[in-house]
C-alpha cells in the first residue's frame, strides 16, 4: 500500500482524498446480501442507510491502515495550531483528528500542557466570568462558576490540555488524560458525565451595555 516514508502531512493528505472518495461514491467494494439488515441494527445504519454506512466502513478500514503503517514508522499525528488570546499569538500542538499518536507526541503534548493551561488564564480578569461547563445529552448547556486555582489543580492531574475555541469574547479549554482520541476529556473525571455529551472550562468576558 505505501512504498514511501510519507510525512504527517502527506498521510493528512491522503486521507482526506479518500474520505471524500467514499463520501461522493467513488470507491466500489462488495456488499453482503443482507446489508440492509446489518445497516437497521445500528443507529447510524438506520439514519443512513446499508450504502452509506458500508461506505463509511470502507473509509474507517483504509483509515486503520494508514494509522498503523503511521505507528510502524513512527509519524507524527500532530500539527501546529495557531490561536489569538487578546492581543497575544500562541502556537501550540494538536492533535490531527484522523491520525493516531505516537508516544513521542504524548510526550510533546504533555510537556505543552502548562504552557496551553497558562494561555487559557491569560484571557482571564476582573471582567471573566471562569466557568466548568457542560452539554446534556439534550444539547441543554450549564455553567458552574469557578477559579483559576481549581483549573490549575484539575489540569495536574491531566495529560494534555487543548484550546478549542479563541476569539476576543470567549475561550474554551479542553483537558484530558489516557487517549487522545478514545479518552479523555474532564467529563471522565465527574458523575455528571453520564448525563453530559461535553465538559469543558470556559472563559468569558462579561458585556457592558450602555444607553
Amino acid at each position: 500500500m505505501f512504498d514511501k516514508i510519507y510525512t504527517t502531512e502527506e498521510l493528512t493528505k491522503i486521507l482526506e482524498i479518500e474520505q471524500m472518495a467514499c463520501v461522493n461514491g467513488q470507491r466500489t467494494f462488495p456488499m453482503p446480501d443482507n446489508a440492509e439488515e446489518i445497516a437497521k441494527q445500528t443507529s447510524l445504519g438506520s439514519i443512513l442507510g446499508a450504502q452509506r454506512l458500508f461506505e463509511v466502513g470502507c473509509y474507517h478500514e483504509f483509515r486503520d491502515q494508514v494509522q498503523k503503517y503511521q505507528i510502524e514508522n513512527n509519524i507524527s499525528g500532530l500539527e501546529v495550531d495557531v490561536c489569538i488570546i487578546g492581543d497575544k499569538l500562541y502556537r501550540f500542538p494538536r492533535p490531527i483528528h484522523q491520525l493516531e499518536l505516537t508516544k513521542d507526541d504524548y510526550q510533546v503534548l504533555k510537556l505543552a500542557k502548562d504552557a496551553v493551561v497558562d494561555a487559557f488564564l491569560s484571557a482571564v480578569d476582573e471582567l471573566t466570568y471562569l466557568s466548568f461547563s457542560h452539554e446534556d445529552k439534550s444539547h441543554a448547556q450549564f455553567d458552574i462558576e469557578t477559579t483559576i486555582g481549581y483549573v490549575r489543580h484539575f489540569a495536574d492531574f491531566c495529560d494534555w490540555a487543548e484550546i478549542v475555541t479563541a476569539d476576543d469574547l470567549e475561550t474554551t479549554i479542553n483537558l484530558g488524560y489516557g487517549d487522545y482520541h478514545e479518552s479523555a476529556y474532564i467529563a471522565e473525571h465527574s458523575e455528571a458525565a453520564k448525563y453530559s455529551d461535553s465538559m469543558y472550562f470556559c472563559a468569558a468576558k462579561a458585556c457592558n451595555i450602555n444607553g
